[in-house]
């Protein structure tokens, strides 16, 4: 198995956790894309995550105005063209 960048072995705790490189802190939201066995993770840069406003009723958490489905469409748009 070759691999293009230096790879790094990861051990998830009992809680099914990981640590990952400093790019990522808390609060960050990433893209993880699955192709067979294989895990990528990608930062998302502010301008790529959809925004909404998010209210809890009745105990459930909803988002309270829709998303633009044309904003996803270019974000899903640009985040697959950049592969």
């Amino acid at each position: 198995m070759g691999f293009s960048h230096v790879a790094t072995v990861k051990k998830l705790d009992s809680k099914r956790r990981a640590v990952f490189p400093e790019i990522f802190g808390p609060g960050d939201l990433f893209l993880e894309e699955i192709t067979g066995n294989q895990v990528t993770y990608r930062l998302l840069e502010p301008e790529e995550i959809p925004e909404g406003e998010i209210v809890e009723r009745n105990g459930r958490t909803r988002i309270a105005t829709p998303l633009d489905p044309e904003k996803i469409a270019r974000a899903i748009r640009q985040e697959r063209d950049s592969r």
